[in-house]
């Protein structure tokens, strides 16, 4: 185990290899960690935990540096962080991309944000037109509220 992201075979045959991070490290490779950008030999995550391949590049929820990383996949890989101002994330857990958007699950913000992969310079909130959380329903079995943490009728 090691802060990295590998490459497995598809095809049943070849090498798992590593495209970022420490698991190449012969020891200590768990501990091994940080928040650093740059050639992929050189950067580091911390416990990445999503991964989506969208247009020629790989993205990654850096979960503990709170951060999404970006490598193009033609080599040399040069990993960088996306979303430089905007909304913070708190420890980002998935991605996906679709349209021309990347979707992050910010775990503990428990919010969907999005980055415009066009202009990846920030971090915006995702929001459904015309949805509205359910009601939250107090022991009385009255509704108490239309979102959670607002004052009882």
């Amino acid at each position: 185990e090691g802060s990295s992201i590998r490459a497995v075979p598809l095809a049943g045959s070849g090498l798992v290899t590593t495209l970022v991070g420490t698991s190449g490290l012969a020891s200590r490779r768990l501990f091994t960690f940080g928040d650093r950008d740059g050639p992929a030999s050189q950067a580091l995550l911390q416990h990445p935990l999503g991964v989506a391949y969208y247009e020629g590049a790989l993205y990654v929820a850096d979960t503990y540096n709170d951060t999404v990383k970006r490598t193009g996949m033609n080599r040399p890989f040069v990993v960088e962080t996306m979303g430089g101002s905007g909304q913070t994330l708190d420890e980002p857990s998935g991605v996906r991309a679709a349209d021309g958007m990347l979707y992050i699950a910010d775990t503990n913000h428990h919010a969907i944000r999005s980055i415009d992969l066009k202009n990846p310079s920030s971090v915006g909130a995702f929001r459904v037109v015309d949805l509205s959380p359910p009601p939250v329903w107090g022991d009385s079995g009255r509704e108490t509220s239309s979102l959670p943490g607002s004052a009882a009728e």
